[in-house]
């Protein structure tokens, strides 16, 4: 009685994998739309490859860019650790929504530090096109605490 419940239960989840699989198969997958698309535009457009953010941003940025921007969250730095060096070493951005505090840091850092930007706004975004940065500046703002260390000062 037992072999005969077993293979009922494997044989019917044999039936719906291959549904499953059939049924992906007769379907395109349909993306989402771009939530930042024309931020995406406009930092291309700046000639930005690397950049600071925070978490959600970060991640949207290089999902929705397949890989051409590299991006790190200043707010969460065990995530996307793979492009944290690349950024630290490179970064010319940081990107931030204008509402929230986080941006207020980042403007009283750029300013604290004198810092030379190139401020562009899309959607509710900030885009700060960073020039000049010390290697010591760039650690700091990639690792974001160092940022309100500094304005705290």
């Amino acid at each position: 009685m037992f072999a005969v419940f077993l293979s009922l239960i494997i044989s019917s989840s044999i039936f719906v994998s291959t549904l499953a699989i059939e049924a992906d198969s007769k379907f395109d997958y349909v993306q989402k739309p771009s939530q930042y698309g024309p931020v995406v535009e406009r930092i291309k457009e700046l000639n930005i490859k690397y950049l600071a953010g925070d978490y959600w941003i970060a991640y949207r940025l290089v999902a929705e860019s397949n890989g051409e921007i590299i991006a790190s969250p200043f707010d969460a730095p065990s995530r996307i650790e793979n492009f944290r060096s690349d950024v630290e070493s490179n970064i010319n951005a940081i990107v931030s929504k204008d509402s929230t505090p986080s941006n207020t840091l980042v403007k009283s850092y750029l300013e604290k530090e004198k810092i030379t930007f190139e401020l562009s706004s899309i959607k509710g975004v900030l885009i700060y096109k960073l020039k000049d940065l010390s290697d010591t500046q760039r650690k700091d703002i990639v690792n974001f605490p160092g940022i309100a260390a500094k304005v705290n000062d």
